[in-house]
């Protein structure tokens, strides 16, 4: 069903939650898994 799953993480809590349902929806589709991280750059 799924042949790519990305996940966009900027270091937050809620970011370490959506890792682990981005790798178990990865692994039960057998799918590429890309991560992007975030970061906030103050002006």
């Amino acid at each position: 069903m799924f042949q790519r799953v990305l996940l966009p993480t900027d270091g937050s809590e809620a970011s370490s939650i959506a890792a682990e349902a981005a790798v178990s929806l990865a692994d039960r589709f057998d799918a590429e898994l890309h991560v992007i991280q975030l970061v906030l750059v103050p002006r």
